[in-house]
């Protein structure tokens, strides 16, 4: 029995502990780095089709790495690399307000810089055609998609299990050990869950949590750290 708990739980500490342990890997450096890349955008506000604006090309950028905008399947690729608000930008644009439930007006409002400048994952909300961002999951207590599903059985976690032990496995870098430490100390200071190191990832019968860092295909075919 423990095994399968293991086995249907350690992968949600993963992808929670993959995700503490990158903000605090980057905390140092977020703040320079985010204005340096979203500068461009200050000078965009109001911005609709038929303008030509510096900027306007690095937000064709922006939103071709998000899956929003794709000039190599279009029928013309003529405003591909320039600063053109072209057709193919403006329906990229409604497609991102929609995706954050902003006004599909197509023009570079408030609302949808803001939304822009904000920290994000790297992985696209358009991958192949596909709109990850639309959800068939729906609640009408909550204003967003949802993107998870239920174990078979909706298993749930044993009350009696708040003590949990974790070892970094061989190859796991040096520098990411204390920001991970540090995540499940940021974990035990808001739940109830008790974290502890055992220092012998060899010992399989005492470690509840194994960590590594390893790289492998994230979703659609994407690869991700």
């Amino acid at each position: 029995m423990a095994s399968k708990y293991f086995s249907l739980f350690s992968l949600a500490f993963i992808v929670l502990l993959s995700l503490l342990f990158a903000h605090s890997i980057s905390a140092s450096d977020h703040t320079n780095k985010k204005n340096s890349s979203v500068e461009f955008l200050k000078h965009l506000q109001g911005c609709h089709k038929g303008d030509k604006v510096k900027g306007i090309f690095q937000l064709k950028k922006y939103l071709e790495q998000f899956g929003y905008l794709n000039y190599k399947i279009a029928k013309s690729r003529t405003h591909e690399n320039d600063d053109d608000f072209d057709d193919l930008l403006e329906s990229a644009v409604k497609t991102y307000q929609l995706n954050f439930h902003v006004q599909p007006s197509g023009v570079l409002d408030r609302k949808t810089l803001s939304r822009m400048a904000k920290p994000r994952c790297g992985i696209a909300d358009i991958v192949n055609g596909t709109n990850l961002m639309q959800s068939t999951v729906k609640s009408h207590h909550h204003n967003g998609p949802y993107h998870f599903s239920f174990f078979p059985g909706r298993q749930r976690w044993p009350p009696a299990r708040t003590q949990l032990t974790f070892a970094f496995l061989p190859g796991t870098r040096t520098d990411a050990m204390e920001p991970v430490a540090k995540a499940f100390q940021t974990w035990q200071a808001n739940t109830h869950f008790r974290f502890s190191r055992v220092q012998d990832s060899r010992n399989a019968r005492s470690v509840f949590l194994d960590v590594i860092m390893e790289m492998g295909p994230h979703s659609m075919g994407l690869v991700e750290s």
